[in-house]
């Protein structure tokens, strides 16, 4: 029973040294100000997890530098709008691009005018039209 009464009275003992260490005052000249964390995120990470080459097709169709001296950032969303998780589903909301163009004849896919200036809408926001008709 000794032995039990001597552990517990070393026990409170290391917890008022701790508790009076915890309790100490601030020193003076001790930076008061506490760093603040800047959270990064990548904004393609959620289209990237399904579209895995679409960040090398976007790299190799789109010049970084350019963008970078207008200001912006090159990003999935910039072109295709901010979606969200059911655009598997067909949502409305969602600016596809389709390579028409590059298709033969019989093959080409004939879109709505009203979808095609939706999409050019996104594309002249940074190229200029003389730049789009090349």
């Amino acid at each position: 029973m000794t032995m039990l009464k001597f552990l517990f009275a070393f026990a409170i003992y290391g917890f008022s040294i701790s508790a009076h260490a915890i309790s100490s005052e601030p020193v003076e000249g001790a930076q008061t100000t506490r760093h603040q964390v800047e959270l990064i995120r990548d904004r393609d990470y959620k289209c990237l997890q399904c579209h895995k080459d679409a960040k090398e097709t976007l790299n190799l169709s789109h010049e970084p530098e350019a963008l970078l001296s207008q200001g912006k950032t090159l990003n999935c969303t910039n072109c295709h709008s901010n979606i969200g998780p059911d655009h598997r589903e067909g949502a409305p909301d969602v600016i596809k691009f389709t390579a028409a163009q590059s298709k033969a004849v019989h093959d080409k896919v004939f879109l709505d005018p009203s979808t095609i200036l939706k999409a050019n809408s996104q594309c002249v926001d940074c190229h200029a039209p003389t730049q789009l008709r090349e």
